[in-house]
Parts: structure tokens; sequence; C-alpha cells
């Protein structure tokens, strides 16, 4: 099944230099597309449940561009995910789309 989605995608931040993170990040951009934060998703943030404030600026950003999956590994950050937008692992996201 293919399932055509955007993502949400932090900071790339994997100690690559040079070429390689260049090569990388060119590749990653074929196939995701980069979404804003607005003044509004800033401050539902901010105002949330959620005590990491980076990752609920990425998680409300998905929520208000209507983002199909969330993926992380974080479990404060799945349990406050709103029903909407629930957080999965990698595997638990494998899982729901074989």
């Amino acid at each position: 099944m293919l399932v055509k989605t955007k993502l949400n995608v932090g900071a790339l931040s994997c100690g690559w230099t040079g070429n390689y993170r260049f090569y990388v990040i060119t590749a990653l951009l074929n196939d995701i597309q980069i979404i804003d934060c607005t003044h509004a998703t800033a401050m539902n943030a901010a105002h949330s449940t959620m005590e990491d404030l980076e990752d609920a600026l990425q998680y409300f950003a998905a929520l208000s561009h209507g983002i199909n999956y969330f993926i992380s590994g974080d479990k404060k950050l799945k349990k406050n995910a709103l029903p909407a937008l629930p957080v999965n692992t990698a595997r638990e996201l494998v899982n729901l789309v074989s």
C-alpha cells in the first residue's frame, strides 16, 4: 500500500558535515514538504500540556497542517498527544501501514 503524506521533520543534527549532509538533505527534500508554524500555532503549542516546547511546536504545526502521522519515540509526547493526531513509534507506523 502506498501512503502519500506530508511529514514534519525537525532539525537534522546527526553530526554530518560537508557534501554528505548536502546530499542527505537534498535527497530528503525530494520526498518531503517543509511546513510552517504560524503565530497562532506557536501560541497553541506554548499553552499546551507538552513540557518540551520544540516538540510542542512540531506537533502543533503538524496538527494544523493535517499531517497524517507523527512519528516519535518520545513517551511524554505520545502521552500528551491529541486523539486527532496520535504519536506513533516507527514500529507502530510500519504495523499501521502494512
